[in-house]
């Protein structure tokens, strides 16, 4: 790989045609920035208004959203002057391309690393949820990711690598220089974390009940627990839909030397610029299946109790107690349906 800063072939294409491929670019990276950043303000919103979401895997959703902010800022900037028809504001050399490509660079890498955090901490509340607990593991993640994070900002600022890519924005410039290795080795590295953890979270899930897993929730406690839970597995869902789009954009960039096709650059930017926006869809998302999995919860432990269990005056039916190693619960120390309702650790 090269350590030559030369503009990438799509960024002359981008010029070309009067400007109406950057022009569309500019408007799909505007639009959807601006609908992440409000939707990542209501994540952070609401995760500080209610007590009850203010647990510690849940604080990695909401730093993220921040970060999501941040990413999406670098967008509007660079759409607003394309838009503009001052297009030589954003490019290579100008101040304003320093400083998008740098935080595009800081906050992408940072909501990357999140992403991984979250898909770990998905897994092992799934795999090991007595033995582990997110709120000793905070401080931690917080040193690692901002801590790589100003590392790799320390050392492309040292090597003057921003410049105009072919995505239309700035960022590490020339589509093989060996410097984007700095994002893309956590990119993978944190894709892969995440395929493990939403592959063993769905099978667990499953194995737990339903996919309708809320469904089997018989408290109020219970199902806010599930809830916050699929809320974890439905971003880092998004994490993978997301971000697969730029792998393969990046990848066909760099393997050929005509620029990408049309409907690949467009959907790309749709897509990376939308990431606060699904993360958002997938918050409220969880919530409207907690609703249903309390309604619907509440509904099955009313009816009337089977032959052989116990009824309180209420109407309520006693379900038997499972020690951990009995019956109810495998021998590996995972949780059945019944250990995840009662156990206070997973979330």
């Amino acid at each position: 790989m090269s350590f030559n800063t030369t503009n990438s072939t799509l960024s002359g294409g981008l010029e070309t045609d009067d400007g109406h491929v950057a022009m569309v670019v500019s408007k799909i990276f505007l639009t959807t920035a601006v609908f992440s950043i409000i939707s990542s303000a209501a994540v952070v919103y609401s995760y500080f208004s209610k007590r009850e979401l203010q647990t510690a895997s849940l604080h990695f959703v909401a730093v993220m959203s921040v970060c999501d902010m941040g990413f999406a800022s670098k967008f509007i900037a660079s759409a607003i002057f394309t838009l503009q028809g001052n297009n030589a504001a954003s490019r290579t050399g100008t101040v304003l391309c320093e400083l998008s490509g740098h935080a595009g660079q800081f906050f992408a890498l940072s909501t990357v690393l999140w992403n991984g955090v979250l898909s770990v901490n998905l897994f092992f509340l799934l795999y090991k949820p007595r033995a582990y607990k997110p709120d000793m593991w905070i401080k931690r993640y917080h040193i690692f990711v901002w801590g790589f994070c100003a590392l790799s900002a320390a050392i492309l600022w040292g090597a003057k690598q921003i410049g105009f890519t072919e995505d239309g924005t700035c960022w590490i410039e020339g589509k093989r220089n060996s410097y984007r290795l700095i994002f893309y080795l956590p990119l993978c590295i944190s894709f892969l974390l995440n395929i493990i953890a939403v592959g063993y979270a769905t099978f667990r899930l499953n194995a737990c009940g339903s996919p309708r897993v809320l469904k089997s929730a018989r408290s109020a406690r219970s199902g806010r627990k599930r809830s916050q839970l699929m809320r974890i597995y439905f971003i880092s869902i998004v994490f993978g839909v997301v971000w697969s789009w730029s792998i393969i954009f990046r990848a066909t960039a760099f393997n050929f030397d005509s620029p990408p096709p049309l409907w690949l650059i467009y959907v790309q930017a749709f897509f990376l610029g939308s990431q606060g926006l699904f993360n958002a869809v997938a918050w409220g998302v969880s919530l409207l299946i907690s609703r249903v999995g309390r309604r619907d919860g509440h509904n099955t432990i009313s009816k009337k109790p089977k032959d052989g269990q116990l009824s309180s005056p209420g109407g309520h039916t006693h379900l038997p107690n499972h020690s951990f190693g009995s019956p109810g619960s495998n021998q590996e120390g995972h949780l059945s349906s019944a250990e995840m309702d009662g156990d206070d650790d997973i979330i």
